[in-house]
């Protein structure tokens, strides 16, 4: 319903994308953080850093590819949020304290992307996985889900890295 509602012109009220358990606070919460706490993650995490994507169908494609990710549930990041990212990235095994934001590659997520960096900055270095211009613009109006695993494997070759 959601991706009909986009492509139809977003006329009319929003439909729900996602259904969250009671007691999960989207404020506080980094949607996935049990995940990649798990081994079967951990493992993984050698190959990448922690991603924070926006949402959960997002941080599931990511992991999928064996990339641990974590969604925000938003475009945007609150400073709860911001020091639970940098913390989840010092204690993942074999992780950096590098977090790696992965908003998605559309005007909403270039509005998110100016609000979080500064404040995930306060916290850790940040590396960009993608923007408007980055990787020659192919990414231009993707989102993460979308991402194949060769994909994934050029936006993750790319040092990005700009605090």
């Amino acid at each position: 319903r959601h991706l009909a509602w986009r492509r139809g012109g977003k006329e009319g009220r929003e439909p729900i994308k996602t259904q969250f358990v009671r007691g999960f606070h989207r404020g506080l919460e980094l949607y996935g953080a049990h995940a990649v706490r798990t081994r079967e993650v951990a493992d993984d995490s050698a190959r990448s850093d922690l991603v924070r994507v926006e949402g959960p169908h997002h941080a599931i494609r990511l992991n999928k590819l064996g990339v641990p990710a974590v969604a925000l549930c938003s475009n945007t990041i609150t400073k709860e949020q911001a020091a639970k990212a940098a913390v989840l990235s010092r204690e993942m095994p074999g992780g950096s304290s590098v977090v790696t934001l992965m908003l998605d590659c559309d005007a909403e997520g270039v509005h998110g992307t100016a609000q979080a960096l500064p404040l995930l900055a306060e916290h850790a270095p940040v590396r960009l996985a993608w923007n408007r211009t980055m990787h020659g613009g192919k990414f231009w109006g993707r989102q993460p889900e979308s991402l194949a695993e060769a994909e994934w494997r050029t936006i993750a070759s790319t040092p990005g890295l700009i605090s």
